[in-house]
Formats: structure tokens, sequence, C-alpha cells
């Protein structure tokens, strides 16, 4: 009976042992996660690693990694307030191209595609870089006619400047 109790124990104490090896595993996902700018799943990481801490039996650490969710969940907030600004300047960029401001419309998808960076956004990033090239087609035709007809204007002008002058003599 005592030998079974025994086995008993270190059973038990073998499974917190796993506990808290899986619990610092997970604490390391957790942190690497984050330092990738993965913030749910860093948040989804550490709640595991306290769960299976606290299912240790271990409380060294739980300050630690509370502060990591805490973090995490700064971190989420954060992601998606720039988000929401991002998704701001692309949409007053899509008003401006609309209305034919492309200057504007260029500005606001330069912002926008910088934050899209700056979140690790591929699609959107994307998304900016089709709508950046196709507003500088447009500005590119329209300094391409305007081009045009200044130098129409300026043939004309040289034509009634000849016209005159051979009609004084």
């Amino acid at each position: 009976a005592i030998a079974k109790d025994q086995e008993g124990k270190q059973a038990e104490a073998d499974k917190q042992s796993k506990n808290f090896q899986s619990a610092n595993d997970m604490l390391s996902a957790g942190d690497e996660a984050l330092s990738k700018g993965d913030f749910l799943s860093a948040r989804a990481n550490y709640n595991t690693a306290k769960d299976l801490l606290e299912k240790s039996g271990e409380s060294a650490g739980l300050a630690e990694i509370e502060e990591k969710i805490s973090t995490a969940d700064k971190k989420i907030s954060e992601s998606e307030e720039e988000k929401n600004t991002a998704s701001g300047y692309a949409i007053t960029g899509d008003e401006a191209f609309l209305r034919g401001d492309f200057e504007t419309a260029r500005e606001n998808y330069e912002y926008a595609r910088r934050l899209y960076v700056k979140l690790n956004d591929e699609i959107n990033t994307i998304q900016m870089d089709k709508k950046l090239n196709d507003v500088q087609k447009r500005i590119d035709e329209i300094k391409q006619k305007e081009a045009v007809s200044s130098t129409a204007t300026n043939e004309s002008t040289v034509q009634q400047t000849s016209e005159s002058e051979s009609s004084s003599n």
C-alpha cells in the first residue's frame, strides 16, 4: 500500500513537472510570437502557460505571465487602432481619387501603406501598391496632357507673333 501511495505521489509529481515544463515552452512560444508581431498568438500562448503553471502548483512566475498577457492585450489594441487609422487613410484616398484630386489620393494611400507595412498586413499593403500605381498613372496622364497643351499653346503664340510681325512689315 505504501508503494502504491509512493507511485501515485511520483506520478502526480511527474505530471506537475511536465505541466511546469509545458508552461515554460508556451511562455517561450508567446515571447517569440510577440517579437514577430503576432500578438493574438502571443496572448493565446501566455494564457495557456498561465493555466499550465497553475496546474503545476507553481505560483512563482504567475505575475510575470499576467504582465505579458497585459502587454499582448495592449499591443492588440494598438494594432487595431493603427488598422483603423490606415483604413481611414485608404478611404480618404479613395474619395480624393473619385473627385479627381490625385495628389491627395496619393498622399493618403502612402500613409495607409506605411501603416499596413508596419502592421505586417501584406494583403492591404499590396492593395495600396495597386492604388498608388493607378493614381500615379492618372497623375502622369494629366502631366502629359498639360505638357502637350502647353506646347500647343506656345506654338500658336509663336505662330501668331510671327504673323503679326510679318503683317506689320
